[in-house]
């Protein structure tokens, strides 16, 4: 029953869920930057997605207000992955050059979504719950945010804009900040 899926609230366990809150936080982020993205995309090639990709066939002139609810209300995530990815090899280079770091953060943001919690009412008291959650966390978190990142730089290079950062501290600012216990 769902009831028994509520454990007693402790510090212990609110760190837990914390972490994983934080987690999901950054997983949905990943997500929106990389609609964002494809958003981009399709407004920078309006020809090609108007011919080649379905989803925008019949939008009329592909004008940015329908393509966005498109985009951020019709297209999963994952087929939005598969648009981006599939285009890799029809002559995008900057899209080729991110596909396997695409498909890598996908994965780690599906495992956030989907796949973190499942037993944690079991265990989400006990400190080798705590080890999973920073040992599978902080890979994962690692490649959402640098990913996300990328897509940040693309789309400003897209609207020429300059978006000045360094990957490397960002990265850990945001790992060190999703997987702080407050023991």
């Amino acid at each position: 029953m769902i009831i028994d899926l509520t454990p007693e609230l402790t510090n212990f366990s609110n760190n837990n869920f914390s972490i994983i809150g934080r987690a999901l936080a950054l997983a949905t982020n990943f997500e929106k930057t990389f609609k964002t993205y494809l958003f981009a995309l399709v407004i920078r090639y309006r020809t090609y997605f108007k011919k080649e990709i379905k989803e925008f066939n019949k939008i009329n002139n592909l004008n940015n207000d329908e393509v966005f609810k498109q985009i951020f209300k019709k297209i999963s995530f994952d087929r939005s992955i598969k648009i981006v990815t599939n285009i890799a090899a029809k002559g995008f280079p900057e899209v080729k050059k991110i596909k396997k770091e695409l498909l890598k953060a996908k994965d780690a943001r599906n495992f956030i979504a989907h796949e973190l919690c499942v037993g944690y009412y079991d265990s989400i008291e006990t400190d080798e719950f705590r080890n999973f959650l920073l040992n599978e966390l902080k890979d994962k978190i690692t490649l959402i945010t640098r990913c996300t990142m990328g897509l940040e730089v693309l789309i400003n290079v897209y609207n020429k804009e300059e978006l000045n950062i360094n990957v490397d501290n960002c990265t850990k600012k945001l790992v060190d900040w999703a997987i702080d216990v407050f023991d």
